[in-house]
């Protein structure tokens, strides 16, 4: 069972606040900002941290796929000490 749109609108995950998207099937809603999902059980949903699951990485939101991937120019770039 589905969560309803008015319902899903007006929840955020619990981890980083980030908007929460229908999973596969209407079984779950999907944070693509950090990459996780949470349950739907009898159309509740089961929004604790400890019961989610992690999104595959081509769900990731690319932003944050992009920063948590090393760059290869990056690492061959000098680094620039302060005083």
């Amino acid at each position: 069972m589905t969560v309803p749109a008015h319902v899903r609108e007006l929840l955020v995950c619990p981890r980083c606040r980030d908007a929460l998207a229908d999973g596969p099937e209407g079984r779950s809603l999907e944070c693509r900002g950090c990459g996780v999902r949470y349950p739907v059980r009898d159309g509740i949903p089961v929004l604790l941290i400890d019961q989610a699951t992690p999104l595959a990485p081509e769900l990731l939101n690319p932003l944050l796929h992009r920063h948590l991937t090393p760059h290869p120019v990056a690492d061959t770039l000098p680094r620039h000490h302060t005083r």
